[in-house]
């Protein structure tokens, strides 16, 4: 639920009457979470999607089918003279994708929510960045693909709907449906015990969001009509220390796990990879882009971000983890994409007890 207040019941009462909301995907990961706040706030939701990833989740809701692909796309369904009040577009980083639909759309729908992320920024080298810095406008290695199209989309979303659009960028999602091994690798770990080895000295900073929070922040943006660029990340301070994310987290999880920290300098002697191996981990260092895990949140929380504990998120992780996934999954094999395996990280914590004898 978002918080109760006076900017916030200002806020809501914008929107007095139920939204004829359109949800371009809704059925991962953060899109079911959209849905389903959506209605439970009393909209009317249409879905437009493949109808290839989970076509039964949402039965007795509306579903357009089309494919956005530029290389094959079939938009019929959202043609005609047919309006909403909003739509929220859950995933692409293809700006043509963006562009097709945001003009077949722009005279039909009164505002566009759209989802983009938080490295879209050019410069991650420093702490707070904000909705007015600079955003990707080259390509400086493979990995940049991903950033410069989420930054090309924004503009082209921007040319075409104007002030009628706000960009959530969000950060690391957590919780239920969550496809990402990332914070479900540390809470499992913590949660099956013993030795666990922990990155660096524990000051680095990491940032992380629950997946419903975000949800509850793209409808209420398009409840309210907002404008412009919103950093959603949280927790509600703009920085948490790594060491008090896995203090907190083994908290939670009856204090099963042992931690022990393990110098970074060590670590890149043994060739781990930060954020790859062992996720969510940038040491600001060493990292290229320290401030990944420090940008400023100031401008979403003044509009209505809020955020649920780390015991509630945790919690869908591990329910999702416990539905999903086999008792014997093993992190950083087949798969997985983040963590290493068991036997790895044994190895590396009996070289860093057995260092100088």
């Amino acid at each position: 639920m978002l918080a109760a207040g006076p900017r916030f019941a200002c806020l809501r009462a914008l929107a007095q009457s139920p939204l004829k909301l359109l949800v371009l995907g809704g059925t991962n990961f953060l899109g079911p979470a959209i849905v389903e706040e959506a209605m439970a706030r009393g909209h009317e939701v249409t879905l437009f999607n493949r109808g290839r990833t989970n076509p039964g989740l949402f039965p007795t809701l509306e579903t357009l089918h089309g494919d956005r692909h530029p290389q094959s796309p079939d938009l019929r369904a959202l043609a005609g003279t047919r309006s909403w009040d909003a739509v929220i577009d859950v995933w692409p980083s293809d700006p043509h994708m963006v562009a097709a639909t945001a003009r077949l759309l722009r005279d039909r729908v009164g505002h566009y929510g759209f989802i983009s992320t938080t490295v879209a920024y050019k410069d991650l080298t420093k702490a707070g960045a904000v909705e007015t810095d600079a955003l990707a406008d080259d390509l400086t290695d493979a990995a940049a693909w991903y950033e410069f199209d989420k930054a090309q989309c924004e503009r082209v979303l921007g040319l075409i709907f104007g002030e009628r659009q706000a960009v959530c960028r969000s950060h690391i999602l957590a919780g239920y449906r969550n496809p990402s091994d990332a914070f479900r690798m540390w809470a499992v770990r913590l949660a099956r015990g013993g030795e666990v080895l922990a990155p660096g000295d524990g000051s680095d900073p990491v940032q992380f969001t629950d997946v419903r929070d975000v949800a509850a922040f793209a409808v209420l943006l398009a409840e309210t009509r907002a404008s412009g660029a919103y950093n959603v990340a949280g927790p509600r301070r703009s920085v948490m220390p790594f060491g008090e994310f896995l203090g907190q987290l083994n908290e939670i999880l009856g204090r099963r796990a042992r931690l022990t920290w393990v110098a970074q300098p060590f670590l890149d002697a043994q060739g781990v990879r930060p954020f790859s191996d062992l996720a969510m981990w940038v040491p600001v260092r060493t990292s290229r882009r320290p401030g990944f895990m420090q940008v400023s949140t100031a401008k979403a929380q003044a509009a209505g971000l809020t955020f649920r504990p780390l015991e509630a998120t945790t919690t869908d992780e591990m329910r999702w983890f416990r539905d999903t996934m086999p008792a014997t999954y093993e992190f950083g094999v087949g798969a997985s994409n983040k963590g290493f395996p068991a036997a790895r990280e044994r190895a590396l914590l009996a070289a860093w007890h057995a260092r100088g004898r």
